[in-house]
């Protein structure tokens, strides 16, 4: 049997038997209101930039993906693997730190809404939910329309610049 029908095979049996989760759905409306511009908040985050992994919840996260995320200019800036995603941001004072949203386009007309929390030292919870549109067989096949992505710095990685 060959490798990719093996694969196919295993996601599948997975997806099947494993209980499904609903992606948590942030609620974009928060972008907005009490969430403030980091330049009128006076606690901006930029010049953060954190090395990490991302990788979906579910099934869908065998693997995970390199990347970096960072804070410049007003805007969440995600890297990885040679592709660039950016979009403004928004914090809040919370108990213990700041927290911060971004939602920006992604290619297709896909989307990305971004979630987490500084505490003056590190990044907490942080995720993403990739709002996808079909397109793309092996991805329609396996992934849900909305897929719920979590941001793992690496141990060291944290900097301000």
């Amino acid at each position: 049997m060959k490798y990719s029908t093996i694969v196919i095979s295993v996601l599948i049996a997975a997806t099947s038997c494993a209980q499904v989760r609903p992606p948590e759905t942030p609620d974009l409306s928060a972008l907005s209101g009490e969430w403030r511009d980091p330049a009128e908040a006076g606690a901006a985050l930029d010049g953060l930039s954190v090395d990490g992994h991302v990788r979906a919840r579910g099934p869908a996260g065998l693997f995970s993906a390199p990347g970096t995320l960072s804070f410049r200019d007003g805007l969440l800036v995600w890297t990885a693997r040679g592709t660039r995603d950016a979009g403004a941001y928004r914090v809040r004072p919370v108990p213990g730190g700041l927290a911060f949203r971004a939602e920006h386009a992604l290619a297709n007309g896909e989307r990305a809404v971004w979630a987490g929390r500084h505490d003056g030292t590190r990044l907490h919870n942080v995720s993403a939910v990739w709002y996808r549109v079909e397109g793309d067989w092996i991805h329609d096949l396996f992934l849900p329309d909305a897929v719920t992505l979590d941001f793992t710095p690496a141990t060291t990685a944290a900097s301000d610049q």
